[in-house]
């Protein structure tokens, strides 16, 4: 009796090693699987260091933007100052004067475009 489970446990495993070939094409196909998958990975991981580096540039440029137009917006803010001060300092040295001087230039341009022209003025 010994030797006829001796057998079939032969005759058994005889048999599960016909069963290896289905095992190793799958296996086969596992690992062609895996190769896949980790080509994918590597793709995948080269086009986030991309994505992450054409942000990091982005923002770089993003940052010399903004320092840009703040410098502007000084410059802007700087010349309005000025023209401010400016300004002031015309009111404080001309008030009426100033006024009467301006008329005084708008009547001579006045007067001076009016030499060119051929017909008579009224008021002359």
């Amino acid at each position: 009796m010994r030797l006829t489970v001796a057998a079939l446990v032969t005759v058994t495993g005889l048999a599960g090693c016909a069963d290896y070939g289905p095992a190793e094409r799958e296996l086969h196909e596992m690992r062609a699987q895996l190769s896949q998958v980790s080509t994918e990975v590597g793709q995948m991981k080269s086009s986030l260091d991309k994505a992450t580096e054409a942000t990091r540039q982005a923002q770089r440029k993003s940052e010399a933007a903004q320092s840009t137009a703040k410098q502007a917006l000084s410059l802007a803010q700087s010349d309005q100052a000025s023209l401010e001060r400016a300004n002031e300092k015309l009111e404080k040295l001309g008030g009426a004067e100033h006024t009467k001087g301006s008329h005084r230039a708008a009547k001579k341009a006045d007067d001076d475009s009016h030499k060119s022209d051929p017909s008579p003025d009224p008021r002359r």
